[in-house]
């Protein structure tokens, strides 16, 4: 696990690589709980999602292509056959779809919720970076399938964006 420190303040972001090759959602949401003080979280979600998705292959790879079904988990509307309640991560996952431009101009007034927002990207069918600093120039994102953090221009933004995630606490 590897964690950075961005801009003046004292803001320390983790990097968390994802176990399986469609784990990317998976990896940020644990990234951004891991920095709110939870821990272990990749196993524990991916077991919240309903059966016949892929959970229940041995390495537990394939999580729900339903975003309805993501949020239901993080949410905490989902109970675990072998645990008592659930996992109540979040009070509200929101899917934002809006023009690249529109997204700029949102992120550019939202400095401050950076932490709690993921990027979904163009690349293969559903793609999450977690989006962890906005510059004047551009953001800095943490992307799971390395566990390393990059800085994209507002040029390379528009050209990776497809939506927006917002995480509420």
């Amino acid at each position: 696990m590897k964690t950075i420190t961005l801009g003046t303040a004292p803001t320390f972001f983790t990097a968390v690589r994802q176990k399986a090759n469609d784990h990317c959602f998976v990896a940020c949401i644990a990234s951004a709980l891991l920095d709110e003080g939870y821990d272990k979280l990749q196993e524990l979600i991916v077991d919240g999602f309903p059966s016949g998705i892929g959970k229940d292959s041995p390495d537990k790879s394939g999580v729900s292509k339903q975003f309805a079904d993501v949020e239901a988990v993080l949410k905490g509307s989902v109970r675990w056959p072998r645990r008592h309640g659930s996992l109540n991560l979040a009070v509200s996952v929101k899917r934002e779809l809006m023009a690249a431009h529109d997204a700029k101009n949102f992120l550019m007034s939202s400095r401050d919720m950076a932490r709690w927002i993921l990027i979904e990207t163009i690349r293969q069918a559903m793609h999450c970076v977690r989006l962890c600093e906005i510059r004047d120039d551009g953001v800095t994102i943490m992307e799971p399938m390395d566990g390393n953090f990059y800085p994209w221009t507002w040029p390379q933004f528009e050209n990776e964006y497809r939506a927006l995630v917002l995480l509420r606490w």
